[in-house]
């Protein structure tokens, strides 16, 4: 799923399909849903809201593949160097069933290249009072729409998971001009566990206010303008599995033996600063008495 996903981008310049309109998220319509952040916000203010990126929970993963399958590739073809006295033609037919591996090897140093030497993490900001959505792109650059104009639905996205999607038209048009996506996916459709109760969570902010999810932030991540280290993520991953299925406390010991190639690809990666025009948009009251961030976070 997450070892693909830069290989494969949303579709576009396309119209929407029966399944995109048939679960079509309304922005004006109250679920009776408990609302869930799922540690997702980084921060919360009455002028802006801003999430992680749902690629955040997986950094590390691509590290952590291509480097092992790497040191791999290196040792057997060393081997066939190094200890295999062998004639040219003895040596071709040797290295030839090595040539897909290669071309594997090739895709997991592209996909490390995008993760580790990158950005630490896309921010999502939810600007309430001027009604819009700016996504930090993977290039660096930025995705600005307006709130009434996106399309929001649940969709198939890379492989077989499921994610909030919203879509943006060209001008006067339904054609997709651009796609992105919160941070919460599953893999299950039929259930929405994730979904529903996340996009409530986003709905509810940018339509009734920051006073109406506020008791369901309790956390938010360390990463606004530092590099995540073992403790913050320690936090993190302990209030992120806090009211899951103890199946994810098996997740949570998984997540740390990766934590090593997480630290890698964090420390190797840029931390994202949004440009000045959208900063300048996105005044925060200091008296405000909605702000959530990594400094009101319990000790």
């Amino acid at each position: 799923m997450y070892l693909a996903s830069d290989l494969f981008k949303h579709k576009i310049n396309r119209k929407l399909t029966k399944i995109e309109y048939e679960n079509r998220l309304h922005k004006n319509e109250k679920i009776p849903i408990q609302p869930c952040s799922d540690s997702t916000v980084i921060e919360l203010n009455s002028t802006y809201m801003e999430t992680i990126d749902w690629r955040f929970n997986f950094k590390g993963i691509n590290s952590a593949t291509s480097i092992a399958f790497s040191a791999v590739y290196v040792y057997f073809m060393c081997d066939i160097y190094i200890s295999r006295k062998n004639t040219t033609e003895q040596m071709a037919s040797t290295i030839i069933p090595y040539l897909v591996p290669t071309l594997l090897i090739c895709i997991l140093i592209y996909l490390l290249c995008k993760e580790a030497f990158s950005y630490t993490h896309y921010p999502i900001r939810l600007d309430r009072k001027n009604r819009m959505i700016h996504v930090f792109r993977q290039d660096g650059s930025t995705l600005s729409a307006h709130w009434e104009s996106i399309f929001f639905c649940m969709g198939r996205g890379h492989a077989l998971q499921h994610e909030i999607q919203g879509h943006i038209f060209h001008e006067d048009t339904m054609i997709i001009r651009e796609t992105f996506c919160f941070a919460r996916i599953e893999s299950n459709k039929s259930e929405n566990v994730l979904l529903l109760p996340y996009w409530e969570f986003i709905r509810r902010y940018m339509e009734e206010g920051p006073e109406s999810i506020i008791e369901h932030v309790h956390y938010c991540p360390v990463i606004a303008d530092r590099h995540e280290n073992f403790y913050t993520y320690w936090q993190y991953l302990t209030y992120h599995i806090k009211d899951k299925p103890k199946i994810f406390r098996i997740i949570f010991f998984a997540d740390l033996l990766f934590y090593p190639f997480r630290w890698f690809a964090m420390r190797t990666s840029k931390i994202p600063v949004w440009p000045q025009h959208i900063q300048q948009q996105c005044p925060v009251d200091p008296d405000d008495p909605y702000i959530r961030n990594a400094n009101t976070n319990e000790t």
